[in-house]
């Protein structure tokens, strides 16, 4: 069973044993999904082990203020362009439908996500994103003949150079996955479509609960008492969504409470 240690600021997971399945090779990937209010739900990369024995079992960790800095095949990594394709899932849609207009003819103009363009976690000005919803993505990396005919992405192990790589559109390509990143391709788009990777979800609410308790701890008059006391239901429900597994929710409300109490803050 996956473990999940939380200090408020590294996050770390036990990956999967993937000896069983018969691998010699895998990536441990981790994700970070974001659910906006139209119910989308954007996967993106947060964590990119690089290749590992299969049945290396040691406790990945992901700090998120040094995206894409947090191992040493991350570090080879030479992110020059905008596109954030390369490192997005596509978008998924939940069975529930978070933005209700209830008003007559009420129009709402929030943002879709964008494959090519957006990226789940906030990363910008010094700011990220800590708490939300992760993905743990543990994949198998065959040793696929060079000519096989694989999907494009398609993930594998090169004997002879003792490096990741993965299959472009063009045909018989196969480029070096850290140094030759295509950005305009989505390459680890990988959930349903190769060799069936194990999966494990899990939710961080570590700051917004500690800023939650620090606030409602603090000396405050009946004005701001009464202010912070109203985001009591959104816990609440925060709870209840972790402890049934659902996910899409957990992340909506995580989103919902960060905004009330940075508009308490300010």
């Amino acid at each position: 069973m996956q473990k999940t240690y939380l200090d408020g600021n590294v996050i770390e997971v036990t990956p999967f044993d993937m000896k069983c399945h018969g691998a010699e090779y895998k990536l441990d990937l981790l994700y970070y999904n974001n659910i906006n209010r139209y119910g989308e739900i954007l996967s993106s990369l947060v964590y990119n082990s690089g290749m590992k024995l299969a049945d290396d079992i040691s406790t990945i960790r992901y700090d998120p203020s040094k995206l894409y800095r947090n191992t040493p095949f991350e570090l080879e990594y030479s992110l020059q362009e905008t596109s954030a394709k390369w490192k997005n899932k596509d978008l998924t849609y939940s069975d529930i439908h978070l933005l209700k207009d209830n008003s007559y003819n009420a129009k709402h103009h929030y943002k879709h996500y964008s494959v090519d363009l957006d990226f789940s976690p906030e990363y910008k000005s010094g700011s990220y994103s800590h708490d939300g919803w992760y993905t743990l993505s543990t994949v198998i990396l065959p040793v696929y003949d060079i000519n096989e005919t694989v999907i494009d992405g398609a993930l594998r192990y090169n004997v002879t150079t003792e490096r990741v790589i993965y299959k472009t559109p063009e045909a018989g390509v196969w480029n070096d996955l850290a140094t030759n990143i295509i950005y305009n391709f989505q390459v680890y788009n990988i959930y349903d479509e190769l060799n069936r990777p194990e999966l494990y979800n899990f939710i961080v609410d570590t700051k917004t609960l500690t800023l939650y308790n620090k606030l409602l701890s603090k000396v405050l008059d009946n004005e701001w008492f009464t202010r912070v006391s109203v985001i009591a239901p959104k816990i609440k429900t925060l709870e209840s969504a972790m402890e049934r597994g659902q996910f899409d929710m957990a992340q909506h409300i995580i989103n919902s409470v960060n905004g009330s109490l940075l508009l308490l803050l300010i």
